[in-house]
């Protein structure tokens, strides 16, 4: 017997039961304890994507819960009283003008929103920046609403690298600020896909008049 096969279909039935009707988590945050958060996630992405253009009358209700279930994956490993922040910077480059945004998204270990921020930054400043930006305004976001462990998470993996290698890097001044007030603080690079609500947020603002 293909085991593997068989926890695949499983898992592909537990998920097509979330996105149907999005209920009880608790076999959800299992599978995530016990394999790749990304790559569980993955899979959710794939087979929301299916269930989106066999019923695209339902599309924007089953994004909603597709982007729960990835969340809560990503989260299952925090503590119950952890937060997750998603964060993006967007830069719009034209031959006649130049806009930067930045979106944030706050979530609890339960997948809810706590809050969201889009905010446009200063076109000027290169897109790395924006970048880091965004990542200031999730702690100082996350911080407002009274997170105390907090992992952040972006699509922006040179981000990661020079906080992992370089922390003290001057661009980093008011992140190490805003990061003593949190009991503990982590940066995680995720893949794009599985970052889009706060890439369209920043994406907006960029975009915004």
């Amino acid at each position: 017997m293909d085991t593997s096969r068989d926890d695949s279909r499983h898992l592909n039935r537990m998920i097509d039961r979330l996105l149907d009707a999005s209920s009880d988590m608790t076999e959800l945050i299992a599978a995530a304890q016990q394999t790749s958060p990304a790559a569980l996630a993955e899979r959710i992405r794939r087979q929301a994507a299916r269930w989106v253009r066999r019923q695209p009358a339902r599309a924007q209700a089953i994004l909603q819960i597709r982007d729960r279930l990835i969340w809560i994956v990503y989260a299952s490993r925090l503590p119950p009283d952890g937060f997750s922040a998603w964060c993006d910077g967007s830069s719009m480059r034209t031959a006649s003008a130049a806009a930067n945004g930045i979106g944030v998204i706050v979530t609890n270990a339960d997948g809810e929103v706590v809050a969201k921020s889009i905010d446009r930054v200063a076109a000027a400043i290169p897109p790395f920046e924006t970048e880091i930006a965004a990542l200031e305004r999730a702690l100082d976001v996350a911080s407002e609403h009274g997170a105390t462990i907090l992992r952040v998470h972006t699509d922006c993996p040179a981000l990661v690298q020079l906080w992992q290698r370089h922390p003290h890097d001057r661009r980093f001044a008011a992140i190490r600020r805003l990061a003593h007030r949190f009991e503990r603080f982590e940066l995680r690079v995720v893949p794009r896909e599985h970052n889009q609500p706060a890439h369209h947020l920043a994406k907006a603002a960029a975009c915004a008049t």
